[in-house]
């Protein structure tokens, strides 16, 4: 092997290390155990591979009507598009890096463009067969770690208001949706692929045990993943052997999806088995986000901006039923996400990708061997079943990451079987680099990755440090609460939800007027967060400053319209002040927002 071929194989074996890293990787000692610990693997893994990729742009001609120059274009629409939204972005920090226990900012979706690039460039049947495998093996160990985690088994003692069933995900939707997607590969190579026996035994294994994790997490989205996934293979596997019979086939399976969908929407014969309260909640989330859009049509409300803007839009019927200070952080919808918090151009930018992927899966599927036609056929229904989730989800990140090297591969194989039928390509190995100086890839890989760990040492730093914040409290260590809030505001990449905390740990820790300060500098930052402006008020009340206390509740009301609570507190203020219309004012709005009856009547006999 020469020493071309072996960079090359480092490099995909460091791909997929990667990914296997990023699924099942979480940190305890972290504000965050899940997300930013997958970003910050995420982030070093692209540092790896940016070098051999812009190496291999540099050597090697790109066709702009290529499958491979098109995934290039659209790619750097999506960037460019993110880039226009970022700068539009009211939080910088917040819209770079995504906001607290969701990280879906700018710098996930360029992680994942990078990989989305490197697997569509260098991607071939022999890289798909070990993804494919590698899922079996992540199958097996996620399924089991979750089982476990319900019967009360896990090694590690989370503080989890979800069903026990997190596995590496700290969800219970997020793990039903991955191991079902994981579940699905796993069953499908186990009638398709030329497996070893441990592999077949680890494949039905992880079927068996992740669909009774998924069972048993009570999270109804891994079972339509699952199905929808299967059943979509097998149809398009019959209707590549008969049309005749694959189109009815093709015609109860529309059947089915909408039973499905219908049911999940509390209407039809499977609504007993498949509806569930939060899937109304979603409505929710997706009229928001609407809303959000038309009224920021060119760059969103910003980069997961969804949670400060999510108050202002939501309908008056939802404080009503889930309470006036219960939020959501996120469309729950994917698409609906971009256009809410990026606007028009992220929005559409998304759409096309996704348009270009399927169209790629189908021309993949048309056009392949057939000794090749069974893995190309499991990669798309794999990947619609991970799209399907996605309306009702969030893109989390180890669902997006799949959902990205899922999409490459379509992509990628299908500019390799273009390449071999045009006699310039060969199926069973990846596009070359063309230069033998192997020096420029790791140069340039070496470069970026240094300001990428510096990146991530902030990112783990402000990570610790608010978590041991409340340690050092609870233990009266005043000193260190000092200094590490101190540590915590000066870092660059602190989530701006974190200095809020370390803020308030403060506070408790006497040093009141050091918290405070810091606040009102977050809330000058960031003038839409309610947290912000719901603590500066209690503040004000308690200097007995009740003009600026009655101020900074108004200024909430025009963020948070539909919240009685806030106006009753107000409408306390200006009878402290004795100002008798401004109370009638108040209360005529509580009664009219038309929350329960003893509320009311609270209003009534407390503002008269």
């Amino acid at each position: 092997m020469g020493k071309k071929s072996k960079d090359q194989k480092l490099t995909g074996n460091i791909l997929l290390s990667g990914i296997f890293i990023i699924t099942i990787y979480f940190k305890q000692n972290s504000a965050d155990p899940f997300n930013t610990p997958k970003l910050i693997a995420t982030a070093i893994l692209c540092g790896f591979l940016i070098g051999p990729l812009i190496s291999s742009y540099l050597n090697q001609k790109i066709f702009k009507k290529s499958i491979e120059g098109t995934a290039l274009i659209l790619s750097i629409s999506f960037i460019t598009s993110l880039i226009w939204a970022l700068l539009n972005t009211d939080v910088f920090i917040r819209g770079f890096i995504g906001d607290t226990q969701r990280r879906n900012g700018f710098l996930q979706y360029l992680f994942l463009v990078i990989i989305f690039l490197y697997l569509t460039r260098f991607a071939n049947f022999e890289i798909a067969n070990k993804f494919v495998k590698m899922v079996i093996i992540v199958s097996f160990i996620m399924s089991t770690y979750g089982l476990l985690q319900t019967f009360g088994k896990d090694f590690v003692q989370w503080a989890n208001p979800y069903n026990a069933m997190i596995s590496t995900m700290g969800n219970p939707n997020f793990a039903s949706a991955i191991l079902a997607f994981m579940a699905s590969v796993a069953c499908i190579s186990f009638f398709t692929q030329n497996l070893s026996i441990i592999m077949r035994v680890m494949s039905i294994m992880s079927l068996l045990i992740s669909v009774a994790a998924i069972i048993r997490s009570d999270s109804r989205q891994g079972l339509v993943v699952l199905a929808i996934t299967i059943s979509l293979f097998f149809t398009i596997k019959i209707l590549t052997i008969s049309k005749k019979i694959g189109v009815p086939i093709i015609g109860a399976n529309v059947v089915l999806i909408l039973t499905g969908i219908l049911g999940m929407l509390q209407i039809g014969p499977l609504q007993n088995i498949l509806y569930k309260e939060s899937v109304t909640t979603r409505g929710y989330y997706w009229r928001a986000g609407i809303e959000m859009f038309r009224d920021n049509v060119l760059t969103g409300v910003g980069l997961d901006g969804y949670l400060t803007s999510f108050f202002r839009y939501r309908e008056p019927n939802y404080p009503k039923t889930y309470g006036f200070e219960i939020t959501s952080s996120n469309a729950h919808n994917v698409i609906i996400q971009f256009f809410a918090t990026g606007g028009v151009f992220v929005g559409i930018s998304y759409i096309m990708l996704l348009l270009f992927v399927f169209y790629c899966g189908i021309r993949l599927i048309y056009k392949v061997e057939s000794q090749y036609k069974n893995i190309c056929i499991l990669l798309f229904a794999a990947w619609i079943g991970l799209q399907s989730q996605s309306i009702i989800s969030i893109d989390f990140i180890v669902l997006a990451i799949w959902s990205w090297v899922f999409a490459a591969l379509i992509v990628g194989l299908l500019h390799k079987v273009e390449l071999k039928q045009n006699s310039v390509g060969n199926l069973g190995h990846s596009n070359k680099l063309q230069s033998e100086d192997y020096f420029v890839p790791r140069l340039i890989s070496g470069i970026v990755l240094i300001p990428i760990l510096f990146m991530v040492v902030l990112l783990n730093r402000a990570e610790e440090q608010t978590f041991y914040s409340p340690t050092y409290k609870n233990s009266n260590q005043q000193d260190l609460v000092l200094m590490n809030a101190k540590n915590v505001m000066k870092n660059p990449l602190s989530d701006p939800f974190y200095k809020f905390k370390v803020s308030l740990d403060l506070m408790d820790s006497n040093y009141f007027e050091n918290g405070v300060s810091n606040i009102r500098f977050l809330s000058e930052q960031d003038p839409k967060q309610l947290d912000y402006l719901l603590l500066l008020s209690r503040v004000a009340v308690l200097n007995k400053d009740y003009n600026t206390a009655i101020n900074l509740r108004e200024l909430m009301a025009k963020l948070d319209p539909w919240n009685a609570k806030n106006y009753f507190e107000m409408g306390l203020l200006y009878k402290e002040l004795g100002k008798s219309a401004e109370v009638n004012r108040v209360k005529d709005l509580i009664i009219k927002i038309g929350t329960s009856d003893a509320y009311s009547q609270q209003a009534k006999l407390e503002l008269n």
